[in-house]
Protein backbone atom coordinates (compact mmCIF):
# COMPACT_ATOMS: atom_id res chain seq x y z
CA UNK A 1 0.00 0.00 0.00
CA UNK A 2 1.21 3.50 -0.79
CA UNK A 3 2.30 5.53 2.20
CA UNK A 4 0.78 8.90 3.00
CA UNK A 5 2.24 11.33 0.52
CA UNK A 6 2.40 15.07 0.37
CA UNK A 7 2.01 17.00 -2.84
CA UNK A 8 5.14 18.08 -4.65
CA UNK A 9 6.19 21.24 -6.41
CA UNK A 10 9.20 21.03 -8.76
CA UNK A 11 10.80 23.92 -10.62
CA UNK A 12 13.77 23.94 -12.93
CA UNK A 13 15.81 26.62 -14.69
CA UNK A 14 17.00 25.19 -18.02
CA UNK A 15 20.04 27.46 -18.53
CA UNK A 16 21.61 26.46 -15.21
CA UNK A 17 19.84 23.10 -14.75
CA UNK A 18 19.07 24.22 -11.20
CA UNK A 19 16.14 22.47 -9.55
CA UNK A 20 14.00 23.08 -6.50
CA UNK A 21 11.73 20.48 -4.90
CA UNK A 22 9.12 21.97 -2.59
CA UNK A 23 11.26 25.09 -2.32
CA UNK A 24 14.50 23.24 -1.54
CA UNK A 25 17.30 23.81 -4.04
CA UNK A 26 19.03 20.56 -4.98
CA UNK A 27 22.22 19.86 -6.90
CA UNK A 28 23.71 16.66 -8.26
CA UNK A 29 26.70 16.77 -5.93
CA UNK A 30 24.50 17.58 -2.92
CA UNK A 31 22.14 14.72 -3.78
CA UNK A 32 25.02 12.25 -4.05
CA UNK A 33 26.40 13.39 -0.69
CA UNK A 34 22.97 13.22 0.97
CA UNK A 35 22.26 9.77 -0.49
CA UNK A 36 25.57 8.38 0.76
CA UNK A 37 25.12 9.99 4.20
CA UNK A 38 21.60 8.54 4.49
CA UNK A 39 22.71 4.96 3.80
CA UNK A 40 22.26 2.70 6.80
CA UNK A 41 24.68 0.12 5.39
CA UNK A 42 27.86 0.71 3.36
CA UNK A 43 27.13 0.55 -0.36
CA UNK A 44 23.35 0.62 0.16
CA UNK A 45 22.85 3.26 -2.53
CA UNK A 46 25.55 2.07 -4.94
CA UNK A 47 23.09 0.78 -7.55
CA UNK A 48 21.24 4.13 -7.78
CA UNK A 49 24.53 6.00 -7.97
CA UNK A 50 26.21 3.68 -10.48
CA UNK A 51 23.33 3.31 -12.91
CA UNK A 52 21.50 6.61 -12.54
CA UNK A 53 23.82 9.29 -11.24
CA UNK A 54 27.50 8.67 -11.90
CA UNK A 55 27.06 9.03 -15.67
CA UNK A 56 25.16 12.31 -15.07
CA UNK A 57 26.76 15.73 -15.28
CA UNK A 58 23.83 17.54 -13.62
CA UNK A 59 20.05 17.38 -13.84
CA UNK A 60 17.85 17.45 -16.94
CA UNK A 61 14.25 16.98 -18.08
CA UNK A 62 12.45 16.54 -21.38
CA UNK A 63 14.76 13.75 -22.57
CA UNK A 64 15.92 10.22 -21.73
CA UNK A 65 19.37 11.09 -20.38
CA UNK A 66 21.15 9.86 -17.26
CA UNK A 67 20.72 13.42 -15.96
CA UNK A 68 16.94 13.07 -16.16
CA UNK A 69 17.01 9.62 -14.53
CA UNK A 70 19.16 10.97 -11.72
CA UNK A 71 16.70 13.82 -11.17
CA UNK A 72 13.89 11.28 -10.81
CA UNK A 73 15.98 9.48 -8.16
CA UNK A 74 16.59 12.78 -6.36
CA UNK A 75 12.86 13.53 -6.33
CA UNK A 76 12.16 10.13 -4.76
CA UNK A 77 14.92 10.63 -2.21
CA UNK A 78 13.92 14.12 -1.08
CA UNK A 79 10.22 13.25 -0.97
CA UNK A 80 11.06 10.03 0.92
CA UNK A 81 9.23 7.98 -1.71
CA UNK A 82 9.89 4.35 -2.57
CA UNK A 83 12.48 3.96 -5.34
CA UNK A 84 9.81 2.29 -7.46
CA UNK A 85 8.39 5.81 -7.98
CA UNK A 86 11.35 6.61 -10.24
CA UNK A 87 9.28 5.00 -13.02
CA UNK A 88 6.52 7.56 -12.51
CA UNK A 89 8.82 10.56 -12.28
CA UNK A 90 10.81 9.44 -15.34
CA UNK A 91 7.60 9.35 -17.41
CA UNK A 92 6.54 12.75 -16.11
CA UNK A 93 9.97 14.39 -16.54
CA UNK A 94 10.23 13.11 -20.12
CA UNK A 95 7.03 15.02 -21.00
CA UNK A 96 8.43 18.39 -19.88
CA UNK A 97 9.85 20.87 -22.40
CA UNK A 98 13.57 21.60 -22.26
CA UNK A 99 12.96 25.11 -20.99
CA UNK A 100 12.37 26.68 -17.59
CA UNK A 101 9.72 24.50 -16.05
CA UNK A 102 7.37 24.15 -13.15
CA UNK A 103 5.28 21.10 -12.35
CA UNK A 104 3.18 20.16 -9.35
CA UNK A 105 1.64 16.85 -8.37
CA UNK A 106 -1.26 16.41 -5.99
CA UNK A 107 -1.48 13.66 -3.39
CA UNK A 108 -3.93 11.84 -5.65
CA UNK A 109 -1.58 12.02 -8.64
CA UNK A 110 1.31 10.73 -6.55
CA UNK A 111 -0.80 7.88 -5.21
CA UNK A 112 -1.89 6.91 -8.75
CA UNK A 113 1.77 7.20 -9.84
CA UNK A 114 2.80 4.87 -7.04
CA UNK A 115 0.39 2.15 -8.17
CA UNK A 116 1.35 2.66 -11.82
CA UNK A 117 5.01 2.28 -10.82
CA UNK A 118 4.28 -0.90 -8.85
CA UNK A 119 2.49 -2.37 -11.87
CA UNK A 120 5.37 -1.46 -14.21
CA UNK A 121 7.85 -3.00 -11.79
CA UNK A 122 5.79 -6.19 -11.60
CA UNK A 123 5.73 -6.41 -15.41
CA UNK A 124 9.48 -5.77 -15.66
CA UNK A 125 10.23 -8.32 -12.95
CA UNK A 126 7.94 -10.90 -14.55
CA UNK A 127 9.64 -10.44 -17.93
CA UNK A 128 13.07 -10.72 -16.35
CA UNK A 129 12.15 -13.90 -14.49
CA UNK A 130 10.61 -15.39 -17.65
CA UNK A 131 13.90 -14.81 -19.48
CA UNK A 132 15.61 -16.76 -16.70
CA UNK A 133 13.15 -19.62 -17.20
CA UNK A 134 11.29 -19.15 -13.93
CA UNK A 135 7.77 -20.52 -13.74
CA UNK A 136 5.15 -18.11 -12.35
CA UNK A 137 3.37 -19.23 -9.18
CA UNK A 138 0.03 -19.20 -10.95
CA UNK A 139 1.33 -21.73 -13.48
CA UNK A 140 2.50 -23.99 -10.65
CA UNK A 141 -0.92 -23.81 -9.03
CA UNK A 142 -2.60 -24.62 -12.35
CA UNK A 143 -0.33 -27.66 -12.79
CA UNK A 144 -1.40 -28.97 -9.37
CA UNK A 145 -5.09 -28.70 -10.24
CA UNK A 146 -4.86 -29.73 -13.92
CA UNK A 147 -1.91 -32.11 -14.36
CA UNK A 148 -1.33 -32.92 -18.07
Amino acid sequence: MAKDMLGVDISGIWSTKSVTINGRKITLSGFIQDLKADAEDPGESDDILMYSCYPAKGFSWGDTSPEMECLSAAICFYLEEDWVMMRYFIKELQKLPQTDTHVAFTDEELNAGYWMSEELFAQEFGSFMKKLGAVPFLDLDREKTNPN
